[in-house]
């Protein structure tokens, strides 16, 4: 058994859960098993099982002071909390225009039984109302606990950061943040997340690092000639600008196309004829799926930040939301 190999890996859960202790846990014949050998082994897939536990006691430390926010500022008000809850929702509840009930009613399938509209068009609204209420409601609980800074005490699982020597990257080698994105250039979910790693890149210069990796599926004829056009622009130094070329483009990943994508961004184009053509960088993608395989990743896009998973296409608040707390931590 290579024991470095079974190191590889090593999660930091602090408060999430408690690894196994370093001592013996198994045998077979006179070799020892440790615990310590055990959780390298298994480290990436019980990241995912700590990341979900994690999330889910984070959903609840929230919960929770929301509940104690609320209280108390009930308790000021001399109400209940539910009804100071629902008396401020009333002050900011918007009522549902005629034009936007009409828009709404246009888009159901048609009337059930012997209904009339106008019932159906009652039903509608009041359900619109509901939804408005609630909303507003849920909006004033985020606000009470952004206003509070909830000093949240869990520590997030992470994963040991791995070599990924010859990835794209953007932003400083010293950078506080590191953002490891798992990619497939002609998946749809993929390419949602261009626009907002541009976003990053732009927002935070010097404490943010991205690094690209290529996990072109299975099911994506494309992407593999995608991901070597990308490197081939990458050795002109416009990796970045010809992504997201190739991302808006993503109905049109032929090799011509994917040429006028790398040149419209600044590469030569007969420098990267040369380099797509030779296939010298099938290896980024080769590479890119053997990575995905040692940190158990099978879907685009999947994200690490600072060795924290997230999986999934992610909206621009989400990550802002787990960078601007790894920049306190």
């Amino acid at each position: 058994m290579n024991r470095s190999a079974i190191h590889l890996f090593v999660l930091c859960i602090g408060l999430i859960a408690l690894p196994l202790s370093a001592g013996e846990v198994a045998r077979v014949g006179r070799e020892v098993i440790t615990g310590a050998e055990l959780e390298g082994a298994a480290s990436v897939r019980l990241l995912r099982v700590r990341t979900e536990q994690y999330e889910v006691r984070r959903a609840a430390a929230e919960t929770l002071a929301t509940q104690l926010l609320v209280a108390k500022a009930a308790a000021a008000a001399k109400l209940s909390p539910e009804a100071w809850l629902d008396g401020e929702a009333k002050k900011r509840f918007v009522e549902v225009a005629p034009e936007e009930l009409d828009a709404a009613y246009q888009t159901m399938t048609g009337t059930t039984g012997t209904r009339s509209k106008e019932q159906e068009l009652a039903d509608l609204a009041r359900s619109m109302r509901e939804v408005r209420h609630a909303e507003a409601r849920a909006a004033i609980e985020r606000e009470l606990l952004a206003a509070a800074k909830l000093d949240l005490r869990l520590v997030p699982p992470r994963l040991a950061q791995h070599d990924l020597g010859g990835a794209p990257v953007h932003g400083p080698d010293d950078a506080p943040v590191t953002l490891v994105v798992f990619a497939d250039f002609e998946c749809p979910f993929s390419a949602r997340l261009g626009p907002v790693l541009e976003f990053l890149r732009e927002r935070y210069p010097e404490q943010l690092r991205i690094l690209h990796r290529d996990l072109p599926l299975p099911k994506h004829a494309h992407a593999k000639q995608a991901a070597e056009a990308a490197a081939c622009a990458n050795e002109q130094g416009v990796f970045w600008e010809t992504a997201m070329r190739i991302y808006q483009n993503q109905q049109a990943l032929d090799r011509a196309s994917l040429e006028t994508y790398a040149v419209r961004a600044g590469a030569d184009r007969e420098r990267f004829a040369t380099c797509l053509d030779s296939g010298r960088q099938s290896r980024v993608w080769s590479e890119g799926i053997a990575a995905a395989r040692t940190y158990a990743v099978s879907s685009t896009p999947a994200m690490f930040i600072n060795g924290r998973l997230l999986s999934g296409a992610r909206d621009l608040e989400s990550l802002v939301a787990v960078i601007e707390e790894e920049l306190a931590r």
